[in-house]
């Protein structure tokens, strides 16, 4: 494909291994955030302000929440942007289809791409992309999508935040799992103390990725980490359309 001119907004953990492959597919890519990284990603420029990626082909978001990719997109709308919007974040499918909808009507497309694959994942470009959108849309991402991962269209515009919040909710579920066989385990001495045996004897890794999901598990609690709660939140499919009755 022709070589496009990329706004890559969020270089967080994800974004900022996720942008380089942009760049080392021959594309131009300039980097938003509020708080850059001391480092910036291989091969991409930083923007002196959000403003600047008006001019842009392309705006590709990997940002905290729904909320914030609507703030962000607005004001690039304001400033006269006129690209294509890739939203690669865990938002909503509602928040989603409003802003193809926006966007369609000002002759703009937009594909909902959120990931699934963590951090090892976006370093090697082996990400699943999960997209929402229409055919044409999701011809003129794919492109750009493939360098970070494998793409899969699953219905139009808000198809891909709904299978993200399905993913979530599974991994949800299965941290609730550990946390209680973990409790359960640990509820009786002797348990404890047979536990705390295999431990010294060697088995650190069968209980490892239990006490990992544990740890997380208690993240996603604390009142204070909003993107934890962030996902379980989008978990809960406040959209009418997938609404259910969680446990």
């Amino acid at each position: 494909m022709t070589a496009a001119s990329i706004g890559f907004i969020g270089l967080g953990k994800m974004g900022a291994v996720m942008a380089p492959h942009l760049a080392a597919g021959g594309h131009h890519v300039t980097g938003y955030d509020i708080s850059p990284p001391a480092v910036m990603p291989a091969g991409v420029e930083l923007a002196a302000d959000l403003a600047t990626l008006a001019g842009c082909d392309t705006i590709i978001t990997m940002l905290p929440d729904g909320d914030v990719v609507s703030a962000v997109i607005g004001a690039l709308l304001a400033a006269g942007c006129d690209a294509m919007v890739i939203d690669m974040s865990s938002s909503h499918p509602d928040i989603s289809r409003a802003m193809a909808a926006d966007l369609a009507s000002r002759g703009q497309m937009f594909v909902d791409a959120p990931v699934s694959g963590g951090v090892g994942r976006a370093e090697s470009g082996e990400l699943m992309i999960m997209a929402g959108g229409s055919d044409e849309a999701f011809a003129a991402a794919q492109p750009l999508l493939a360098l970070m991962g494998t793409p899969t269209l699953l219905g139009p515009a808000g198809c891909g935040h709904a299978m993200k919040a399905l993913n979530n909710y599974v991994s949800a579920a299965g941290l609730v799992a550990s946390f209680e066989a973990l409790a359960t385990a640990l509820s009786g001495a002797d348990l404890r103390r047979r536990l705390e045996g295999m431990r010294v004897e060697g088995y650190v890794q069968e209980l490892e990725p239990g006490l990992a999901r544990l740890s997380t598990l208690v993240r996603w609690t604390d009142p204070s980490s909003r993107r934890e709660r962030h996902h379980v939140h989008v978990a809960y499919f406040e959209d009418p359309e997938v609404r259910g009755e969680l446990p």
